[in-house]
């Protein structure tokens, strides 16, 4: 059983519950990979964006990145079709972690505003995911952000138990993003 198989199965408007992306997708093939994050089927998604992760062509899947994590934001435009243990709700919320964590591993401008605002946001979750992204990818591109992260951590409107993981996570985050530099 996939890591997919506890989300709820929901489809984004006109997508359809294709199985095809029900197993893990190997981020070596970015044709797959692609196809899972345009499939508009949450399991599919998740298992692209996992994919994504491990592809060695992050940068030329920004744009479908972004766009797939614009399109699990509205709950009401996704069709549910089997609920799993995590909820719809949930199930897209695991899924913009997993795009996020994708989108920080690519090297370009709007991939760096992009985890930037995902870091202004009151989503622990989120939060973490950026951070690894971050960390994972080692860019010096994202060191400012990092900072300002740290900066303004104690104000943020967060879970008290998550701060000091967070700042935990930052602090590795810049310490990567430092070395590479």
């Amino acid at each position: 059983m996939g890591r997919s198989d506890y989300l709820t199965a929901a489809t984004l408007n006109d997508g359809s519950c294709d199985d095809d992306f029900a197993d893990a997708v190997s981020g070596q093939n970015a044709g797959r990979v692609r196809s899972a994050l345009r499939s508009r089927y949450t399991r599919g998604m998740f298992n692209g964006a996992v994919g994504a992760q491990s592809s060695s062509r992050h940068d030329e899947m920004f744009s479908l990145l972004a766009e797939a994590f614009e399109s699990v934001h509205h709950v009401g435009d996704w069709t549910p079709h089997e609920t799993g243990e995590a909820n719809l709700r949930l199930s897209l919320e695991l899924i913009q972690m997993e795009l996020i964590e994708a989108v920080a591993l690519c090297r370009c401008e709007d991939a760096v505003v992009l985890v930037r605002s995902v870091l202004e946001t009151a989503n622990d979750g989120l939060h973490f995911s950026a951070l690894r992204g971050i960390a994972a990818s080692g860019f010096s591109e994202h060191r400012s952000t990092v900072e300002s992260y740290l900066l303004a951590l104690p104000t943020k409107r967060l879970p008290d138990e998550s701060l000091p993981s967070l700042k935990q996570s930052a602090m590795q985050a810049l310490a990567d993003c430092n070395h590479s530099a």
